[in-house]
């Protein structure tokens, strides 16, 4: 949901980083919950490698859905496409959801720039052996403040 958004947004100029998977994550300046700045980088440079490998038309097995307002164009854009496009370099949060079982969720949360943009929420899942099962990208509003 979040990758239509961001499509979009990196159609037009909107977009939120550097081109993704051109290069490790920087310096994170971010809100960490539940993870060291180098855990956030490492997640960062993964999301980059499956991004990079997508491009390069290699066999990727992790699950992708992407979403946003049912009436935004962001909801036009093709998961894969919007995944692409991403830039995950500076989110504003990353947070470790709560394991379950061998798997271990986290929530990126980015805001693009620009007036009138909504918010990336980008939930990764990673497997037993660190490996991407699973990235759900919401293009939303942000919560109230």
């Amino acid at each position: 949901m979040f990758a239509w958004l961001l499509i979009v947004s990196a159609m037009s100029g909107l977009s939120n980083g550097g081109a993704p998977g051109s290069q490790p994550a920087q310096h994170l300046e971010s809100k960490l919950q539940g993870l060291t700045p180098a855990e956030a980088n490492l997640l960062i440079t993964k999301l980059q490698q499956a991004q990079a490998e997508l491009k390069a038309g290699k066999n990727e097995t992790f699950e992708l859905l992407t979403g946003a307002p049912a009436s935004h164009p962001a909801a036009l854009v093709a998961p894969r496409s919007a995944f692409v496009h991403m830039r995950f370099e500076n989110p504003w949060s990353v947070e470790r959801k709560p394991s379950t079982g061998l798997w271990q969720p986290y929530e990126l949360v980015y805001f693009p720039p620009g007036p009138h943009n909504l918010m990336w929420k980008v939930n990764v899942t990673l497997g037993q052996v660190g490996q991407v099962v699973r990235v759900e990208m919401l293009y939303t509003a942000p919560p109230p403040f």
